[in-house]
């Protein structure tokens, strides 16, 4: 950075110079040394426009909201024909959730811009979160009016398209992605949203695995295939997939939820129970997580949590049960339980037992799981000796080791450190092994790199926690 400080020096030490410097601090993430450069430009000159609106972005990046605001009133004091500091003001009610204000402010903006893409791309993602998708789609149409190469707006309307029913257009506008940028992952998840809703796993895996393939780091990559997975009966692969996305980002629900519905269905309610709370912990106000929480209750025989989990999903569903409720008042859970089920339309009859289910402990069978593989694929970094560290991804894995896809060549009996690389979280999963197989691919290529884990007691039980159990099965 420092080689351009000399060429913005040739601008002077005015106002204008000292925004660009603000700009360029900006830039490369240096926000504080771009507020000084801000503050020193508007001491400068106090009327300058622009500053108070460099000054409200950065604010506004910083969650700065109300400093934010401050700096857009002064900027619109100063110029009232600007589109910036209200773009800035909608992007502020959009991120408190207050969309209809936020729509208001958009149409300020646009009333002085009306070409502005980034306008009307905010506008059209305030009308979709308001519940409101004809006018999102256009909103987006004129975005792509102004610019067809836009892939955002491309995208967005395959997301309304798709939720509105209208499979075919949602399809042609995800293509029309793929064609303006092959690497989207995003557009492939959209495709394959498309298949799985149709049916068509085969075709939804596809895509998914493209969108692995292109970005192994997406944790909502993994929850997907783990759908097509559950969809297929395969809960073994469905259970390590989605073990995989919260692994790379353990602050989703979906793979929670997905797994306590996994393990409800194998009859290890107690771990569904643990899924489904910390499917709530996430997103509290998920009914059906509510709901099936109640489920795993009750074929425990703890009906009376089971009704309060019920009641939870009825209130947030705006479901009025006098009856359930009466039969909670006089602690009659059991008979509560089908009353509240039917009232929610909970598909399927309980099996409920006739007492409190013992706890157990289930305790990993490490002997049935040790040569059994499971196909996923999680960015990882390699280290072996003298050498520089390599960034590969997993193709299989078992108990006892690892098959890699590996950039370069490693030779057999190397011994190496392998890091399971977390997108989130606390702290990778820090493995070491031995290279006991090469497959050597052609010149340029990557290489199959099989290695042999050596397993201590404390990361055993770590990759023990991550692998599925085949006594669970």
């Amino acid at each position: 950075m420092e080689e351009y400080i000399p060429k913005v020096k040739e601008l002077g030490y005015g106002p204008r110079a000292r925004l660009t410097m603000a700009e360029i601090y900006y830039g490369n993430g240096d926000e504080e040394r771009a507020l000084e450069e801000c503050r020193v430009a508007l001491s400068l000159n106090p009327s300058f426009a622009p500053g108070h609106v460099m000054l409200a972005r950065i604010h506004a990046d910083l969650g700065r909201y109300e400093e934010a605001r401050q700096a857009c009133a002064e900027a619109i004091r100063c110029d009232s024909q600007l589109s910036e500091p209200y773009l800035i003001l909608a992007h502020i009610h959009s991120e408190h959730g207050e969309y209809v204000e936020g729509i208001a402010v958009c149409a300020r903006a646009l009333d002085r811009d009306p070409e502005s893409i980034m306008a009307l791309s905010l506008l059209g993602d305030l009308y979709h979160a308001s519940g409101e998708p004809d006018k999102a789609v256009e909103a987006f149409r004129k975005v792509i009016e102004l610019n067809p190469q836009q892939v955002f707006a491309w995208n967005r309307l395959a997301t309304i398209y798709h939720e509105q029913g209208r499979k075919e257009d949602a399809v042609q506008a995800v293509k029309r992605v793929l064609q303006l940028n092959p690497t989207s992952a995003d557009a492939h998840l959209g495709l394959g949203d498309i298949y799985l809703e149709q049916g068509d796993f085969m075709a939804a895996m596809l895509e998914y695995q493209e969108a692995e393939r292109i970005d192994p780091k997406l944790a909502r990559v993994h929850y997907k295939l783990g759908e097509v997975h559950y969809r297929l009966g395969e809960y073994k692969q469905a259970i390590l997939e989605n073990r995989a996305a919260l692994y790379l980002d353990f602050r989703l629900s979906l793979p929670h939820h997905r797994l306590g519905n996994i393990y409800f269905r194998l009859g290890q309610y107690e771990v569904a129970v643990s899924h489904y709370k910390a499917t709530l912990r996430y997103d509290p106000q998920s009914a059906s997580a509510h709901g099936d929480l109640g489920d795993a209750f009750a074929m425990l025989g703890w009906y009376r949590e089971a009704v309060i989990s019920y009641q939870t999903a009825a209130e947030l569903r705006e479901i009025e049960c006098e009856e359930g409720r009466r039969l909670f008042e006089r602690e009659q859970f059991r008979q509560a339980v089908a009353v509240y089920r039917r009232a929610l339309g909970l598909e399927g009859e309980l099996q409920l037992p006739e007492t409190v289910v013992e706890k157990k402990i289930i305790r990993p069978k490490v002997e049935q799981r040790r040569f059994e593989r499971f196909t996923v694929r999680l960015p990882v970094e390699l280290q072996a000796p003298g050498t520089e560290s390599l960034e590969g991804k997993t193709l299989n894995i078992s108990h006892g080791g690892l098959l890699l896809d590996c950039p370069e060549e490693l030779e057999v009996g190397t011994e190496v450190d392998v890091v399971i690389k977390k997108e989130f979280g606390e702290e990778d999963l820090e493995l070491r092994g031995r290279v006991v197989r090469v497959d050597k691919k052609m010149p340029g290529s990557s290489h199959g790199v099989s290695i042999e884990l050596f397993l201590k007691d404390d990361i055993s039980r770590a990759w023990e926690s991550f692998l599925p159990g085949s006594d669970l099965l």
